[in-house]
């Protein structure tokens, strides 16, 4: 795992074990979003899946996950079938109990026990674990959620859009979470809108658009990657500008 303050070398490429999204294609009513979707990612590191809202970026997380069942095409963790019991999900659509303290809703997640590390990422993360749910903001929630999903210790973190309606610290702390994750042999995948700052923590960045992969980070630099992803706004910005 690299440190938030050097870049992946694009030169050194590691051959291991990894999570393997096999030619996936999904749709959503008549919606084809997901189209022979190839990906390999290496185990123990922290990952980025980047594209424009839909995109197809929850869909491919839900069907990672096991929500959605593909039209064709696997996902394998290492030499096997990934499993729903290997991954800890966050989704967007958050679903939390009204009139629980977040301390409760903690000891939810962790079938009865809040461990001092636990409690340490709530301390860190500015998360009142006595005050109740429904006075949380959206944010607090979040980070209420990420918290609980780092504790369930699964091979896997499978976490969409982790952050979202975070301030600048609390994206600092997160950061530092999902960089110790991967440490200690967590494989964490995240999306995200935007490129900016990913690569100085994530060891590759893939861009999904048109219902695949279409180039990632080390292998395309940053900058081709923008390109990329610029395409896609001058296309829309150009329906605007179409003349009747």
């Amino acid at each position: 795992m690299q440190s938030e303050l050097a870049p992946n070398d694009a030169d050194v490429i590691d051959d291991g074990p990894s999570l393997s999204i096999e030619s996936l294609t999904v749709h959503r009513g008549e919606r084809r979003v997901l189209e022979d979707c190839t990906l390999s990612l290496h185990l123990g590191q922290v990952h980025a899946i980047v594209g424009h809202n839909g995109a197809g970026k929850t869909t491919l997380f839900d069907t990672v996950f096991g929500f959605l069942a593909p039209q064709s095409g696997r996902v394998q963790l290492g030499e096997r079938d990934l499993q729903q019991a290997d991954i800890a999900y966050m989704p967007t659509a958050l679903e939390l109990y009204p009139g629980l303290t977040g301390r409760e809703m903690l000891v939810l997640f962790g079938h009865g026990t809040l461990t001092p590390i636990t409690q340490r990422q709530a301390v860190a993360l500015d998360v009142p674990l006595d005050d109740l749910l429904d006075f949380y903001s959206y944010g607090t929630r979040r980070k209420l959620a990420l918290i609980g999903v780092l504790s369930l210790r699964r091979p896997v973190l499978l976490l969409d859009e982790p952050f979202e309606a975070l301030d600048v610290v609390s994206r600092r702390v997160v950061r530092h979470l999902l960089g110790q994750a991967a440490e200690q042999g967590q494989t964490v995948i995240l999306s995200a809108h935007e490129l900016e700052s990913l690569a100085s923590f994530c060891d590759t960045v893939s861009l999904l658009q048109g219902g695949a992969v279409q180039g990632q980070y080390p292998a395309m630099t940053m900058p081709e990657l923008e390109e990329s992803l610029a395409r896609e706004v001058d296309r829309r910005v150009g329906v605007l500008d179409q003349v009747e």
